[in-house]
């Protein structure tokens, strides 16, 4: 088995585990230790070895780069509101962000009284799946 092979699959059963864990916001650390009670990494040596795999999949699920300065030159009416980053970027990887109702309700909100809100609403939408969401899956 390669390398490569076994970084994606640890990779994905590590975004699985998480999926189907809650969506209370945790520390780096929290997140860690509660993969490691996921897959039974006990030990000490073990779990230190599991940590730049850790890290690399918070990075993959939290690291914004410029897609919020991307969204906003586009869109200069959204902001994060209450949420911060969870609001983009944890409603998983093949999700449709449209049907994730923290973030419909942010982007209405942004856009209440505006008389284009529809249409401001379809293309914002159609821009986060087609050009952030697709390049962050």
């Amino acid at each position: 088995m390669s390398r490569n092979f076994r970084m994606k699959f640890a990779l994905s059963l590590v975004i699985m585990a998480v999926m189907c864990l809650d969506a209370c916001a945790k520390s780096g650390q929290e997140h860690a230790q509660l993969w490691n009670n996921v897959f039974g990494i006990s030990d000490a040596s073990s779990q230190e070895n599991m940590m730049p795999l850790w890290r690399t999949a918070q990075e993959v699920i939290d690291e914004t780069g410029n897609d919020y300065k991307d969204l906003q030159a586009r869109f200069e009416w959204f902001t994060w509101g209450h949420y911060g980053h969870r609001l983009l970027f944890h409603w998983g990887f093949n999700a449709d962000p449209k049907r994730y109702a923290p973030l419909v309700k942010q982007v209405r909100s942004c856009l209440k009284g505006r008389p284009d809100a529809s249409e401001q609403e379809r293309k914002f939408f159609a821009y986060l799946a087609t050009n952030i969401q697709s390049r962050r899956n």
